[in-house]
């Protein structure tokens, strides 16, 4: 796809989540298209040395945008709320929100999991989730045709063992995913949610013993024959259009990628 067909330039976006391979490849594909992208999340210092890189590339291309790290830990409203406003007196405003805080792998076994950590995994993984959505959507509502995109993991359809947990949660996302949409829509910003299929991190933190992806997925095969790898940048594209005003006629919808199709 070429790049003026996102039609990206001047958006600011966040991308919230854990610091991995997927969000540093959606921090390059989005910038790449021109948006300025903040990444929010409990990042270390390689992130900070990411954004030095994309920033570093905005000097050759100057039609790339720029990017810079917040580092949150998004469990309070005030860390939250600090972060949000970070970003929008940066880049003079915010336009759309990535969450992908449910593609880490929080494996939690429903029967197996004691109240209280029934409780802290919801702190991590919805709570976050919920918290900077909604302090995002204050920003957002002021600009036009505003996106609020949640990338999960689609794993809770394979029934994995110790996943059960986990797919509580991530159902309850796309679930809100299209009442949030419904709620919002007259304000002229558009929600959905992206569930993606195997992917290469997801494989070697599932089965860390295997050590390769391809070990890995033969054994995710046994338990799910029609398993396939599905690409980073597939879903980085997936999410650039998804965050574009290319796809204002998209919304409320929980939409899959999975290797070979999409």
């Amino acid at each position: 796809m070429r790049q003026i067909s996102f039609k990206l330039q001047d958006k600011t976006i966040i991308l919230s989540g854990t610091f991995n391979h997927q969000m540093q490849n959606m921090a390059t594909t989005l910038t790449s298209l021109g948006a300025d992208v903040a990444l929010i999340g409990p990042s270390a210092q390689e992130a900070r040395r990411f954004c030095d890189n994309l920033n570093d590339a905005r000097e050759i291309n100057s039609s790339f945008g720029r990017s810079l790290v917040i580092e949150s830990s998004l469990d309070s409203e005030s860390s939250v709320q600090e972060a949000v406003s970070r970003t929008a007196e940066s880049f003079g405003g915010l336009d759309a929100l990535i969450d992908s805080r449910m593609l880490s792998r929080h494996p939690k076994s429903f029967s197996q999991s004691s109240s209280q950590e029934m409780m802290e995994t919801f702190q991590d993984v919805l709570h976050s989730t919920l918290l900077i959505t909604q302090m995002a959507l204050q920003f957002i509502e002021g600009r036009q045709k505003g996106r609020v995109i949640f990338v999960l993991h689609d794993s809770w359809r394979w029934a994995l063992p110790g996943e059960e947990l986990s797919s509580v949660f991530r159902s309850c996302l796309q679930q809100l995913t299209k009442t949030l949409a419904q709620e919002i829509t007259e304000k002229n910003i558009t929600v959905n949610a992206l569930a993606v299929g195997v992917t290469e991190e997801f494989l070697l933190q599932r089965y860390p013993k295997s050590g390769s992806a391809e070990l890995a997925l033969k054994e995710l095969k046994a338990h799910c024959p029609s398993a396939r790898m599905v690409d980073a940048q597939d879903i980085s594209h997936l999410v650039a259009f998804l965050a574009s005003p290319l796809s204002s006629a998209i919304n409320g919808q929980v939409l899959t990628a999975h290797g070979g199709w999409i």
